[in-house]
């Protein structure tokens, strides 16, 4: 390999090509878009004419033509240093090396933004686990099962506490006397509670919450039952 090609082999390549400057129009388009996602005021340019092969980082100045204070604490985070002046040049080796570590998200956060992944779902089997169990203990064993399998989570939730949490602290009445008795006020404090926490869990495992108005239509049910037995009392 001549010495030309080992100092720059990019420039060699695109001098070589029918699309000479195409490919360090591209890398420089790929380090502007990294940069500027976390600097916006920064400008970032490919060299003119010769210097082509070289990007420009110039900062928005401050009253001494500087990079400001926020403009060097974000080049800082990319590892590059920005001295005392207003301009940082990358050459093609800073460049390569600088690509390889940021595009697409460093290292680092790439690593961080899988075990943030793995937490969620972790997070979410344990939540689908947990309402599965509480629906199951309640005698609820088919809205437990499918919860646990991921079936229309939030509305299994819902359709568990009206028809069969509810049901069993709801009015009672006696079918030969008629005779009613109303949900006792513990019982209320039971449903409002049990709503409360399985809404918590939901929004913990990232599932929409239950309707706001589950409670008042559960106990506007209660209400027409209580009038629908008072109306068969009467015709006796």
């Amino acid at each position: 390999m001549s010495a030309a090609i080992s100092e720059c082999p990019l420039c060699w390549v695109e001098e070589h090509s029918g699309n000479p400057g195409n490919t360090i129009k591209q890398e420089t388009a790929k380090v502007r878009k990294v940069i500027k996602s976390r600097c916006p005021t920064l400008s970032v340019r490919m060299g003119l004419g010769t210097a082509r092969n070289f990007i420009d980082i110039l900062g928005s100045k401050d009253e001494f033509g500087r990079f400001t204070s926020d403009e060097k604490r974000c080049l800082k985070s990319f590892g590059i240093d920005t001295g005392l002046g207003g301009g940082v040049v990358m050459d093609w080796h800073d460049r390569e090396r600088f690509l390889k570590e940021h595009e697409g998200g460093s290292t680092s956060e790439k690593i961080l933004e899988a075990v943030a992944t793995r937490l969620e779902k972790n997070l979410r089997k344990q939540v689908l686990s947990g309402l599965a169990e509480v629906f199951s203990l309640a005698s609820c064993t088919a809205v437990g099962r499918e919860i646990k399998a991921g079936r229309n989570v939030t509305g299994n939730a819902e359709w568990g506490i009206r028809y069969c949490i509810h049901q069993k602290t709801s009015p009672r009445v006696d079918p030969t006397t008629l005779e009613f008795t109303p949900q006792s006020k513990e019982a209320m404090v039971l449903d409002e509670k049990f709503i409360k926490l399985t809404n918590d869990m939901l929004e913990t495992g990232g599932f929409p919450k239950m309707s706001p108005t589950l409670l008042s239509d559960m106990r506007k049910k209660d209400r027409e039952f209580e009038r629908e037995i008072e109306a068969r009392r009467r015709k006796r």
